[in-house]
């Protein structure tokens, strides 16, 4: 609830995300269809969440860019899905198009790009004329992970708005009083938007459930804390007790700072991998041991 507040609040003009491919790309067909059916539920809560965000794009007349494995299943089996009930546009990568190379040969690995606005700059194939290195084996999928320096530079000239390039109807600017108001709020006056653009059944479709399942609620003033309060985000259910705060002198003296531990610094190839048993690194929250 937080982040979509701030993005809704603070807002960026192209929101771009490469979620997990491992259970959706063509490796996880070779998988039994109960494990691949259970890695792709684990994810169902963050792309839920993803296609969420990327509809307040569509309302707010900015831009989303989504980026997964050539013909991955995620565009047609997760909450993503959703999002092909709006206009949409397409663009396929080749590495090899964008310099990429492993062991000084080419490597293609096909990248597919989904966005509300048209992609200029991520539409291109290999033209041919070299070979390609072939990626299994060797943890070479798990290097090749890594975009090229083109590919970055494509991504960002894309996620560029002109002006004048409006593809989701017209929006009037919101007012002021907008940024303003608490999520809850904010949320009603987008849905007003998505009903005016005709958009009330997608509405249905991504944020009614999520919303649901958020638990969103006004927290009351006599709840929450001061800042809270002012600004009207809500932090969980008016109901449920808040930790109190301790002393920061109190929890210095008791809670002495221990030196930090060097820990051994493992290579992009130490982490990626394919879908397979266990929980993958993709999965992992972030940690100083699973760090680059």
């Amino acid at each position: 609830v937080l982040l979509l507040d701030v993005l809704l609040t603070v807002g960026v003009e192209a929101l771009f995300a490469s979620p997990n491919c491992a259970p959706w790309g063509n490796n996880s067909r070779s998988a039994s269809a109960k494990y691949r059916e259970e890695k792709r539920a684990e994810e169902y809560a963050t792309l839920q969440f993803l296609a969420v965000a990327c509809f307040m794009q569509v309302l707010l007349n900015r831009r989303y860019i989504v980026e997964n494995s050539a013909y991955s299943d995620i565009f047609h089996e997760s909450p993503l899905r959703w999002l092909r009930e709006l206009a949409y546009h397409l663009a396929l990568l080749d590495q090899c198009a964008c310099g990429g190379q492993l062991e000084g040969q080419y490597v293609r690995k096909r990248t597919h790009f989904q966005s509300s606005h048209i992609l200029h700059h991520l539409q291109i194939l290999c033209s041919g004329g070299h070979s390609h290195l072939h990626l299994r084996g060797g943890g070479r999928a798990a290097s090749s992970a890594q975009y090229p320096a083109e590919e970055c530079r494509r991504i960002m000239s894309d996620g560029v708005i002109p002006a004048d390039a409006s593809e989701g109807g017209s929006v009037p600017s919101l007012p002021a009083s907008f940024y303003k108001k608490s999520f809850e709020h904010k949320l009603r006056d987008l849905e007003g938007i998505a009903d005016a653009k005709g958009l009330k059944d997608v509405w249905n479709k991504i944020v009614a459930p999520w919303y649901d399942q958020a638990a969103v609620s006004v927290v009351k003033a006599g709840v929450a804390s001061e800042p809270s309060a002012d600004v009207g985000i809500p932090v969980g259910p008016v109901n449920s007790p808040l930790s109190p705060r301790r002393n920061l002198q109190e929890e210095t003296e008791s809670e002495p700072a221990q030196p930090a531990q060097p820990s051994e610094k493992k290579t992009l190839k130490d982490l990626v991998t394919g879908l397979q048993q266990g929980k993958p690194w993709q999965e992992s929250k972030y940690s100083a041991e699973n760090a680059v």
